[in-house]
């Protein structure tokens, strides 16, 4: 749990431009939540695991390419 803990200095302006996958901070607040104990022990389970990856990689696959640019459409109306 401290690794967890210190990893929270990406969230930091300085560090976060360097990010290249953003949503790992989410996780990271996930697992880094004292009362997401339930979160924790069920990643023990590789079928939860999978759940997870796999929920994750049709978020990507599917919502990331339809999202729009606010400003770009703002712009074209």
């Amino acid at each position: 749990m401290a690794f967890l803990k210190y990893l929270q200095y990406w969230k930091q302006p300085e560090y976060v431009r360097y990010i290249q996958y953003p949503h790992s901070l989410g996780f990271l607040d996930i697992l880094c939540d004292d009362e997401n104990d339930t979160f924790r022990s069920s990643l023990k389970d590789a079928a939860f695991r999978d759940f997870i990856h796999s929920q994750h990689f049709l978020h990507w696959q599917h919502y990331a390419g339809q999202r729009t640019n606010p400003i770009a459409d703002e712009h074209e109306a």
